[in-house]
């Protein structure tokens, strides 16, 4: 069985219980209306059904495990795992990923701009906004060039033109800007209904807009020179607050579980790579026991299993979260765009990013600096005794860490090249780490403004 359509089946039966009213005396005046076919479904219940999606394509199968695997969080030791673990990645691995986000999330998010827009509702038009800027970056990170302009026409249009890499960001914080303004203001319309990742409060839903904003602006740190500035002035206006993260959080019951668990649970091909482990050793990282089941990590692109440690709770269970951005990597953020300016201001924001990934994962007594006694081995490993020491590579070694079981280390590594410790397999079929993903082969044979592009072919913000 389909592991996504089970899940999302079971999304649907549980919101069509929730929203269901019974009646014995009432007589539906449209009884002779297919109720499997309806003509209208209200944004409360399109809305759960996009977050769900979303969650699993972004924290799933298609991104996470092999972007994990090529920033060695894991190794593959078997089957595709293996293929992923030796660069072998082809057009066909990742037409199920394209096609969920073109022929669904963007679609059902389409429809409830649509709504909103017809009803004057501001706080789903703003969700939505979001929701549409995280699919854009997604993919553009992804991807590159992609099909925004030109798509989601209902078949007006069969080969849509990509847009450039740099007009996609464009839009997003175009998107974003548009959010923040929509989120500010009191509702209008139809009020929020259905939000799993923020229970409907649109004050959290502004905040994460800034946060994503800042990650757009950030990611283009090599095109744009005014990025670091950018950032700042971002932040300064707003961001999640402290505790707060824009997660998605799955279900023990049964066909709800994490994604990630799911792929342990029936097929198993990766465990921990040997890399990031032996790093977490390094500096005494008290998150291993979370991060891993185990302190002895895979050699990337072997097939060995025996006495390897496999993936640990945070990501591997079956209620773990999909984490879309967190407090941790805006500090994280604010941490590298200050260091030029201002060194000292950066290191602050740097143990702090330290912290709440500490918390985020649950070590315990790390909250409120208390992490700096009760953990001083691996306090001494990242702090520095002067500020101005503080360099780019320790804040992305760190981010590297709080970023594990997420897509977002692949584009800081992309981005600054650290952390500078990854290794190539020997037996990798190509001496360097992917640099993107191919076009789905669907997408090639059947638009015609799509072409092949290589796996070591750069994004534009990549160049």
């Amino acid at each position: 069985m389909n592991m996504k359509r089970s899940y999302l089946k079971n999304i649907a039966l549980a919101l069509s219980v929730v929203f269901t009213v019974q009646s014995c005396n009432w007589v539906d005046p449209d009884i002779n209306v297919d109720p499997d076919s309806p003509t209208d479904v209200p944004m409360s219940l399109i809305l759960p059904n996009v977050q769900a999606n979303l969650a699993y394509d972004i924290g799933g199968n298609d991104i996470v495990r092999p972007l994990n695997i090529w920033m060695q969080y894991f190794n593959g030791h078997s089957r595709q795992s293996n293929a992923q673990a030796r660069y072998i990645y082809t057009p066909s691995d990742v037409n199920n990923l394209w096609n969920s986000f073109y022929y669904g999330s963007l679609m059902d998010l389409r429809k409830i701009e649509e709504k909103a827009e017809q009803t004057n509702s501001n706080h789903y038009l703003g969700v939505t906004y979001v929701l549409q800027a995280l699919s854009l970056m997604t993919l553009t990170d992804l991807y590159g060039d992609i099909p925004w302009s030109e798509a989601l026409n209902e078949g007006a249009n069969l080969n849509p033109k990509p847009d450039p890499q740099q007009e996609i960001y464009a839009n997003v914080i175009a998107m974003l800007d548009r959010a923040i303004e929509l989120l500010g203001k009191p509702n209008e319309g139809e009020p929020l209904k259905g939000d799993l990742i923020f229970d409907n409060d649109e004050k959290k839903w502004k905040d994460a807009a800034y946060a994503l904003k800042a990650r757009a602006q950030l990611v283009q740190s090599k095109k744009n020179p005014n990025a670091y500035a950018d950032v700042r002035a971002t932040l300064i206006e707003g961001g999640l607050s402290e505790g707060d993260n824009m997660t998605f959080a799955f279900s023990e019951a049964g066909g709800c579980a994490h994604p990630i668990y799911q792929f342990l649970d029936q097929r198993g091909d990766i465990n921990m790579g040997k890399t990031f482990v032996d790093y977490l050793i390094s500096t005494n990282d008290p998150r291993l026991a979370f991060y891993s089941n185990g302190a002895v990590g895979g050699v990337i692109g072997s097939e060995e299993q025996d006495g390897i440690a496999t993936v640990g709770p945070y990501i591997g269970s079956n209620d773990s979260k999909v984490w879309f951005i967190t407090y941790a990597e805006q500090k994280f953020m604010e941490a590298e765009a200050l260091l030029p300016t201002n060194p000292g201001a950066a290191h602050e924001a740097y143990l702090k990013a330290i912290e709440a990934s500490l918390v985020q994962v649950g070590v315990p007594n790390a909250d409120d600096d208390k992490w700096k006694t009760n953990y001083p081995a691996f306090y001494d490993a990242v702090r520095f005794t002067d500020p101005n020491n503080l360099t780019l590579e320790a804040i992305i070694n760190q981010k590297y860490v709080a970023l594990f079981g997420t897509m977002y280390c692949y584009n800081d590594w992309r981005r600054t090249g650290y952390p500078n410790f990854l290794v190539v397999p020997q037996n990798a079929v190509q001496n360097e780490i992917p640099r993107r993903y191919p076009y789905s082969q669907s997408e090639i044979v059947y638009n015609e403004n799509i072409n092949p592009v290589s796996i070591n072919e750069r994004v534009w913000w990549d160049e």
